[in-house]
């Protein structure tokens, strides 16, 4: 009897295995919707953008379907915060800066997960030629803690998500960075939550 329960069960899991097989490999990867960056405030709080850079056209090249914004930002203190703002209809538009960093040349340390009123922000410091800067980035809408944005299993992540909820997940990268120093990683909090009621606020009205 004990025996016939044994092999009863063993053939379940083999089909439960299979099932998920079948599912992972025909299942059509979510696509995020692109968010109108353009539209972002050039002044909030008490943050207002002093110079917008230029994309690198290497990087515009690699995400070809990305809609990338890079601006800096000053407050009334003179504390000067880098804002990128990535949305796209792809997630391998979402660069992981785990990956693109190095290839830079950066070195990367301190790696941390953080939580900003809510909002967990992956946080990390890098360094090049004797500068340093904090960077902290997330993405708005959804993120899958230690899966690198673009990667497969977000991908899949996002798949199954969308077919039981019916929403494809994030669909826009917030990126801050500033000179590393005393105080940096609070400036750059203090940065991120005056306007995370904005990013919310796109990302919700797109869905």
């Amino acid at each position: 009897m004990r025996q016939k329960l044994y092999s009863f069960l063993i053939c379940v899991l083999l089909l439960l295995a299979l099932a998920a097989n079948w599912g992972f490999g025909r299942l059509k990867f979510a696509a995020p919707h692109p968010v109108p960056i353009e539209n972002f405030p050039r002044h909030i709080g008490d943050w207002t953008c002093v110079e917008d850079d230029p994309v690198d056209p290497a990087v515009q090249k690699a995400l070809p379907t990305a809609t990338i914004i890079q601006r800096e930002y000053r407050n009334s203190a003179g504390h000067v915060v880098t804002l990128e703002l990535i949305t796209g209809k792809s997630y391998d538009d979402f660069h992981d800066p785990n990956v693109c960093f190095p290839a830079q040349g950066w070195t990367l340390f301190d790696h941390k997960i953080l939580n900003w009123n809510g909002q967990e922000v992956n946080f990390m410091k890098a360094t090049l030629d004797g500068y340093t800067e904090d960077f902290a980035y997330y993405l708005a809408g959804g993120y899958l803690a230690n899966i690198p944005m673009g990667g497969i299993a977000q991908k899949k992540f996002y798949a199954w998500r969308k077919l039981l909820t019916g929403e494809g997940g994030g669909s826009l990268v917030v990126r801050m960075s500033n000179a590393e120093g005393p105080g940096s990683m609070d400036v750059l909090k203090s940065f991120a939550l005056t306007i995370q009621p904005v990013v919310n606020s796109m990302v919700k009205e797109r869905k």
